[in-house]
């Protein structure tokens, strides 16, 4: 109650035992150092980077990180009451002008060099650092997003991706889809939220194949757009004007959804390539590993490496998954012919889908009772 009070506009917190897990209780001990030093932190940062007459944008920032360390490190034990619908009504609904993304763009990147002075735990830092690095990203994004649009379009245009013309009411139908997946991003990376589309109903309680096929154009863009973005933040320009932690949190998101994207775009291909190349005699165990990949890579995927019956059906399927995903880790280091579609990612997709194809191997081998060694 006393943190809710905090949140509120209250006294501060003081200190507050919750029984819960170490990495639940690194990001609640980062919240209440940040709710301790509340005062001072908006003192320094508007006598710093940030003009004192944007203030209360500082503090809705701070706070904002406060709900993310609580909401997101007590999984729901403790979670301050409609934390996301306060967040996405307080930031979007004031800065259409960019004013306070701007603010929390500078005061998050200031708090990520302020907060080495308070001597937390290495765990309760690094709960800290994603959350602000997160912060910094999404806010740069939604700050430059018509700049950062503008790039992509001309970066699609000169690798010759065909761009829509403008309807009968003036509209650039791809630039409309380009700008969505670039608010996406921004919004999932202020709130923390792990999902890189906003997914149809449908789509999460049936096959991701209708995912494809009611938004093939988008999911071909995006998947281009991610790769390219994800490229830019090596560039000078970038790296002169943000920090490591925000440039790690946004390169990591930006690979997992290139990854998606092609992953599902092709997933007739590449379910084809593991059962034929990779001898693997169960089309429809292998599509559902497939499809589980690809929700795990877009934020929406079962917990791995805790697998339940339900998800892999028995053993035996789950030999068949455990098989599949390490086929698959293997064929993503030389794309051959056979599996178009996935030649062009990224190494940092790629990455990111060898990441998830071992944490679904290694829980399909302690369902299936195989050993790690196989």
């Amino acid at each position: 109650m006393q943190c809710l009070a905090f949140l509120c506009g209250m006294q501060p917190a003081g200190n507050v035992t919750l029984h819960l897990g170490q990495e639940q209780q690194a990001g609640a001990d980062a919240a209440y150092k940040l709710m301790e030093n509340f005062e001072t932190v908006v003192q320094d940062i508007t006598k710093g980077p940030v003009d004192p007459k944007h203030i209360s944008h500082v503090e809705k920032m701070l706070k904002a990180v406060c709900c993310r360390l609580l909401g997101a490190s007590t999984a729901g034990q403790f979670q301050p009451p409609h934390t996301k619908e306060w967040l996405i009504f307080d930031f979007f609904m004031v800065s259409e002008d960019g004013k306070e993304s701007l603010v929390w763009m500078h005061a998050a990147r200031f708090l990520l060099a302020y907060i080495q002075r308070w001597g937390m735990s290495h765990a309760s830092t690094t709960a800290m650092l994603l959350v602000l690095g997160q912060i910094e990203a999404g806010s740069k994004i939604l700050f430059e997003r018509q700049l950062i649009l503008n790039d992509i379009t001309k970066h699609l245009e000169l690798n010759k991706v065909q761009i829509k013309p403008k309807n009968t009411f003036n509209e650039d139908p791809d630039e409309k889809l380009l700008n969505m997946m670039l608010m996406s991003t921004s919004t999932n990376l202020l709130l923390g939220t792990p999902e890189k589309v906003y997914l149809p109903d449908s789509a999460r309680q049936n096959d991701m194949q209708e995912l494809v096929e009611m938004k093939e154009r988008q999911v071909k863009l995006s998947a281009e757009a991610a790769k390219f973005l994800a490229a830019r933040i090596q560039e000078p320009d970038w790296q002169n004007d943000m920090s490591s932690a925000a440039a790690t949190v946004l390169r990591t998101f930006l690979g997992q959804a290139e990854a998606a994207w092609l992953l599902l775009l092709n997933r007739e291909n590449v379910v084809k390539d593991i059962t034929n190349a990779g001898g693997i005699n169960n089309a429809e165990s292998v599509a559902k590993m497939v499809n589980e990949a690809g929700m795990q890579l877009l934020g929406d995927g079962v917990a791995v490496p805790l697998p339940d019956k339900e998800m892999y059906g028995n053993p035996k399927d789950a030999q068949v998954w455990a098989h599949a995903a390490k086929f698959l880790c293997k064929r993503l280091q030389s794309c051959p012919p056979e599996c178009e579609g996935l030649k062009d990612m990224s190494p940092n997709a790629a990455g990111e889908m060898r990441a998830v194809l071992r944490q679904i191997e290694l829980g399909a081998k302690l369902m299936s009772g195989q050993s790690f060694a196989a």
